[in-house]
Order: C-alpha cells, then structure tokens, then sequence
C-alpha cells in the first residue's frame, strides 16, 4: 500500500475515532486486521489536517509511536509530532520532544534525539532526514555499552547515516 493511501486510510479511521467520540458510539479499543490504529484523549479533522493530542498512541504494520500530540496535513504531507515521543520500528527505537517531517518527501527535521540502533546506542543534538534513506547526525556520541556512564564512546560533530547500516563522521574524538 502506498504512503498516499496509508495515510488517507489513516485520516478515515481518525475520523470514525473523532466522529465516535462526538458522539459517544462504542468502539472496538483493538482493531487487529485493520493496517493502521490511532487513539488519543482528542481527536480532530478539519480542513484536511488531523489534530491529535493527549496520550496519543498509533500502530502501522510493523510501527509504533507514542507522543503528546500529532498533527498531519493530507494534502501536503507535513507531519509535526510534539512531547515525549517514542517511535518503534523492528530493532529501532527513537526518543525525542519534536519531529517536523514529509511523509511525502520522506525528509524531516528530529531534533534532539535518543537512538537504539541495537546495538548501537546514540544521543544526538540535531537530527535531520535529507533523503528516503539519509539522516545527517550533528553533535552525535556512539557507544555500544549500557551503563549509564559508559565505558567508550565515540563524538562526532556530524555524521550521515545511510540505509540505516552505513555510517560516516567528520570531527571525531574516541573517549
């Protein structure tokens, strides 16, 4: 299923979500054969953008996120995502406070941000997609270790990750 149609997909279930609510209608908490779910204290469509906020939790496919509120224009593809975010995906967690992003273009602003890329951890000041398969990384630490201060880790002051497996840095100090 395309992007387009995941997304318009999305916006009819946030609708019945929304009108549901409006109107007090029970339904289903768990809607196991449908590709997408979205539930949140508030939901809203108008003027093609969806407004969610209040323990806002989604399920596509193999994807989880959790945040305080979403807000995604259908037309133009633009998605901001704001608070306690926490997005899953197979071996990939993401954590950070704001994600500004195209799921059109498939480009996007993260910000400041946590990643288990196990098992590889990272913490990183500005995060940004610049392609369908390119992030570049600034003010990004490396390590492999656990503890909550670890034994090594590596600095960069930027680097690009590509395909989610191919790393390169600039500006590198081993600790």
């Amino acid at each position: 299923m395309t992007k387009i149609r995941w997304f318009s997909l999305f916006f009819v279930v946030a609708g019945v979500f929304s009108a549901s609510a409006a109107f007090d209608v029970d339904v289903p908490k768990e809607i196991p054969d449908e590709p997408f779910d979205l539930t949140a204290a508030r939901l809203e469509y108008t003027n093609d953008v969806v407004l969610a906020s209040g323990g806002v939790t989604g399920r596509f496919e193999n994807v989880k996120i959790f945040a305080d509120q979403i807000a995604a224009n259908t037309q133009s593809g633009n998605l901001t995502i704001k608070g306690n975010i926490l997005f899953e995906r197979d071996n990939v967690i993401w954590k950070g406070s704001y994600l500004d992003y195209n799921y059109i273009s498939q480009t996007g602003n993260f910000g400041p941000s946590l990643l288990n890329f196990d098992p590889v951890l990272m913490s990183v000041e500005h995060m940004e997609r610049v392609s369908s398969n390119e992030y570049v990384l600034k003010g990004a630490t490396f390590t492999s270790c656990t503890n909550a201060q670890p034994h090594f880790y590596v600095r960069a002051q930027e680097a690009r990750l590509v395909d989610e497996k191919y790393l390169t840095a600039k500006g590198v100090k081993v600790y």
